[in-house]
């Protein structure tokens, strides 16, 4: 889909929880930055911008405010899984293209239209591995539990998100094998990945429009 002047504000506003603009309409609306899943989000989206641009930049030449341009529009595209595009993505090198893989992997809210596991998801699912660090220091007979702004996340909670999470990551990882055994990939210089075959590939999982091109 080609680019426009208000896909960005369209894309980053349906990344954003639903629930979140409920409740910015009641009398008692949360401010912005006190809910933690708009705030990762936003964050995400901020620093998937930034390193999309450098990527053009550094490895395409790009001027650098064309690079914002393309880069920027891109990265809010592939964080919401919107669709939008303002270049053909196989023009990124590999290190923008790991830049859409993890955009895309992450998402956007839940309860939003974006794809991905959910940027809330890969909070508890953060938040859990720093439980269990914080817990090799503590004493044996030390009660953890695990919080998400001011809410106690409860085991099946914590279960819920760890599964989403690996079977996503175990889905993608599994389809990807027949690109790689019929040969339609070419070798990252790091990480080794095999970024053509990654991209539709999360895409179809996220959001099947924005494979599209891909």
């Amino acid at each position: 889909m080609g680019s426009s002047g208000d896909g960005p504000i369209v894309s980053v506003a349906g990344g954003i929880s639903f629930v979140f603009y409920r409740q910015a309409f009641r009398k008692h609306r949360p401010p912005l930055f006190q809910d933690q899943q708009t705030v990762a989000f936003l964050a995400a989206c901020f620093i998937a911008m930034i390193l999309s641009t450098l990527c053009l930049w550094v490895e395409k030449g790009t001027p650098l405010p064309l690079a914002l341009l393309r880069g920027g529009f891109n990265a809010l595209s592939a964080q919401t899984t919107a669709g939008f595009s303002s270049m053909d993505v196989s023009q990124t090198g590999p290190c923008g293209k790991l830049v859409l893989v993890f955009s895309v992997l992450s998402g956007g809210c839940l309860g939003s239209t974006a794809g991905g596991v959910k940027i809330l998801r890969i909070l508890i699912v953060f938040r859990l591995f720093n439980l269990l660090i914080m817990k090799t220091a503590a004493s044996g007979h030390a009660v953890s539990h695990i919080r998400l702004g001011k809410k106690q996340l409860a085991t099946d909670e914590l279960l819920h998100a760890l599964s989403i999470v690996l079977m996503y990551i175990i889905v993608t990882a599994v389809s990807v094998i027949p690109f790689i055994l019929m040969g339609h990939h070419r070798w990252m210089y790091f990480w080794k990945l095999p970024q053509p075959s990654v991209m539709p590939v999360l895409a179809q999982g996220s959001q099947p429009r924005i494979s599209i091109g891909c």
